[in-house]
């Protein structure tokens, strides 16, 4: 109920005052589009169709969220990957303040995602977001001031410690006390395999942290990406891992289908290839922490039932192997 008229109280203010704010013509309305970790509406207008993000409060400062749009500027001007475009305010400004959120518009982006679609198509498109990864990267080594953006860190505390920014993974109430000792273990390797592998300039920057298949938009043959929310310093394999983390079938032949895209731009090697495991395995935890602190979220809700079993079975084969392999075909 609490949601439903923080809803409605927004969705009033918007219609009523956006128009003061950006230049949307005579006439335009306002729909909710989703509510996830941020709400997002669809604005509709004379001059065209727009996605406007009201960021959840505590999340990112100001400089975090100037430090995100930024890049997506820069993305932009010096690289072919498409995404929306960052629409400026009316007084040229690329973040505003509404309603008591920081918010933003950008372009509308048309077509379906990525999860609804299946089959050899889905290794195409896949193939392509490894592309988009590669250059994401490719830029990022190449754009000094990357390396001084205000942005969080995803490493391994961030992602699997006590105090994880996305949710204590122990905390999961559909874990087992069976399970827990070997996800323990699996991440004991985790943060001996990342110790080790260390934080190189060829493994290791700004990173778009959350190229899942919610978030890459497909329109016949063109591939889009959105949502930099969740953008931060981490390994450059981490956005791999993130690419598969919803596919129960064939995960090895969605990561081939990911890497060949990948390493038709940028060349890993063979130490980046056997982190592979531990970055599929970590994620899968990762993911197990985020449920558990997000309980209400409609996207958990729709989280399959057998992913706990499935998520011990792989952290199992990843523990037996001593940090190789990940045991599904």
């Amino acid at each position: 109920m609490g949601l439903q008229r923080e809803d409605t109280r927004l969705q009033i203010m918007l219609q009523d005052r956006l128009g003061s704010i950006y230049d949307l013509g005579e006439g335009y309305e306002v729909s909710l589009m989703k509510y996830s970790e941020n709400y997002n509406w669809m604005i509709r207008s004379q001059k065209g169709k727009y996605a406007m993000r009201l960021c959840r409060p505590g999340y990112h400062s100001k400089e975090e969220l100037d430090a995100e749009l930024l890049w997506i500027r820069e993305l932009e001007y010096s690289t072919d990957i498409h995404m929306p475009r960052v629409i400026p305010n009316s007084d040229g400004r690329l973040l505003s303040e509404l309603c008591g959120y920081y918010c933003t518009m950008f372009s509308f982006l048309e077509g379906k995602i990525l999860r609804e679609i299946e089959g050899e198509n889905a290794d195409k498109y896949l193939s392509e977001v490894g592309k988009i990864a590669a250059k994401l990267h490719m830029q990022v080594q190449n754009w000094a001031p990357s390396r001084s953006l205000k942005r969080f860190k995803w490493d391994v505390e961030d992602l699997l410690g006590e105090n994880s920014r996305v949710g204590n993974w122990k905390e999961n109430s559909f874990l087992t006390e069976e399970q827990i000792p070997v996800l323990e273990e699996a991440v004991r390797i985790i943060r001996r395999r990342l110790e080790d592998y260390g934080r190189g300039a060829d493994r290791y920057g700004l990173i778009h942290s959350d190229l899942n298949i919610n978030n890459v938009i497909v329109d016949g043959n063109l591939v889009q990406i959105l949502d930099f929310d969740d953008c931060g310093f981490g390994w450059f394999l981490y956005d791999l891992s993130t690419s598969v983390l919803e596919y129960d079938k064939e995960i090895r032949k969605k990561i081939n289908a990911w890497m060949h895209g990948y390493e038709s731009i940028r060349t890993l090697s063979e130490e980046d290839r056997k982190m592979i495991p531990t970055f599929i395995v970590m994620r899968k935890i990762v993911r197990i922490g985020w449920i558990a602190s997000h309980m209400e979220n409609d996207t958990v809700k729709k989280v399959p039932t057998d992913y706990y079993e499935q998520t011990v079975k792989m952290a199992q084969a990843y523990v037996n192997s001593n940090g190789n392999d990940f045991g599904f075909r």
